[in-house]
């Protein structure tokens, strides 16, 4: 399988808390993505497959018609290798590798609606099946209080339908850069639209940054939704008929979410039909 098997945790930072620190959230938490650890060191290597592949197909005959070239970028750490042979790649993946959002989970009788509640990555861009989950979870919620980031937005919309709905947001409206993809580098690492989550350092990635990484989470509504470059994609349904296997639960069978994917979706223009296509 090509999914990242590298697997990092979430810890309250116990030394911060019981020297008194309660209210700054960065201090209290230990990111620690734990990249290319463990069962994670063979993800190094299809990545560098990937690369291997994505200079065959610059090779091709197709794309040499039309001038195809890799524009060399030559890391410092990596000026001792021949540019991207398997050894430079091993190490400016190393270098420059950067991730995304963290994860939650372990408390009783709370009920999340996010990315954290699947059991393996969607082999999509996360939008989408995030949004899909909120739709799922807001079919079977009859009353909540929630955050505006990606799924509660679409929670607190479907649930004022039948309640009146408190809807709580740090952040405020979405700024008008945030409706154009080529802007999403600028708005998605602005401080007054995001929160930003150093991480624990890490051994074989962003050394460049002495191992920290920084997750940079939506600040307003639509939370990180709101900066994701407008991409949306389902996702594979073996990815959902997993879930439904590892949960025991037929309701997250691919066939049986794709209502959920449908009732938000809404393309405006003439790109394609069939059945699987949203309203």
């Amino acid at each position: 399988s090509s999914r990242p098997k590298s697997r990092g945790t979430l810890r309250l930072n116990a030394t911060a808390y019981k020297s008194g620190v309660r209210s700054d959230d960065v201090k209290l938490a230990l990111i620690d993505f734990k990249i290319f650890e463990g069962k994670g060191a063979t993800d190094m290597d299809v990545l560098l497959e990937g690369v291997d592949f994505m200079f065959k197909l610059l090779n091709s005959t197709t794309m040499q018609k039309y001038g195809a070239v890799y524009r060399e970028d030559h890391h410092p750490a990596c000026k001792e290798f021949e540019f991207f042979s398997r050894k430079f790649g091993n190490v400016s993946l190393t270098k420059r590798l950067q991730t995304g959002i963290t994860a939650v989970q372990g408390i009783s009788n709370l009920r999340v609606a996010d990315a954290s509640v699947f059991p393996a990555v969607p082999n999509a861009n996360i939008n989408g099946p995030v949004m899909m989950l909120a739709e799922k979870a807001a079919s079977d919620i009859f009353q909540t209080w929630i955050g505006a980031g990606t799924a509660g937005c679409i929670i607190a919309r479907r649930l004022s339908e039948k309640f009146n709905v408190l809807l709580l947001e740090a952040g405020g409206e979405p700024v008008p850069a945030s409706q154009v993809p080529y802007f999403v580098q600028h708005v998605g690492y602005d401080p007054g639209t995001n929160y930003f989550w150093p991480s624990v350092p890490q051994r074989f990635a962003s050394q460049d940054t002495d191992g920290v990484i920084i997750s940079h989470l939506g600040k307003m509504l639509g939370g990180s939704g709101s900066h994701n470059d407008m991409v949306h994609n389902r996702g594979s349904p073996k990815d959902y008929d997993n879930y439904a296997e590892v949960a025991n639960d037929s309701s997250w069978r691919y066939e049986n979410v794709l209502e959920h994917f449908k009732k938000y979706e809404n393309f405006i223009g003439e790109l394609f039909t069939g059945e699987h296509e949203g309203k």
